[in-house]
C-alpha cells in the first residue's frame, strides 16, 4: 500500500465553509478511482499544529496514485485547493 499525506494552511480569511469545501471535493473521487483505498480529510487541527487541513490517503500502487493526481474531480479540488491555501507538504511511501 502507499500512503499519500497532503498537508496545508489556510488563507487567514478562509471561511469554515470554504475550509469545508476541501473535503467535499476530495470525498467525491471515494469510489471514482481504481486503487483509491482510503481518503480522509482532517480540518481544525489543534493549536498545536503548524497545518491547517491534512488529506490522509491510502492506494494500492503508484499507478493508482497516478491515476488519482489526473482525474478531473482531483483536478477540480487542486484549484479550489490552491486558491485558499498558502503552502503544501506531501509525503509519500511504502507500508
Amino acid at each position: 500500500m502507499l500512503k499519500h499525506i497532503v498537508a496545508w494552511n489556510l488563507i487567514e480569511t478562509t471561511s469554515e465553509a470554504d475550509a469545508n469545501k476541501i473535503s467535499e471535493l476530495l470525498n467525491k473521487l471515494i469510489g471514482q478511482v481504481e486503487g483509491l483505498v482510503h481518503l480522509k480529510v482532517h480540518i481544525n487541527l489543534l493549536s498545536t499544529s503548524t497545518r491547517s487541513v491534512v488529506l490522509d490517503s491510502t492506494f494500492t500502487s503508484e499507478q493508482a496514485l497516478d491515476a488519482y493526481q489526473i482525474h478531473p474531480l482531483h483536478q477540480d479540488a487542486v484549484v479550489f485547493i490552491k486558491s485558499i491555501t498558502t503552502d503544501r507538504v506531501c509525503l509519500d511511501y511504502f507500508e
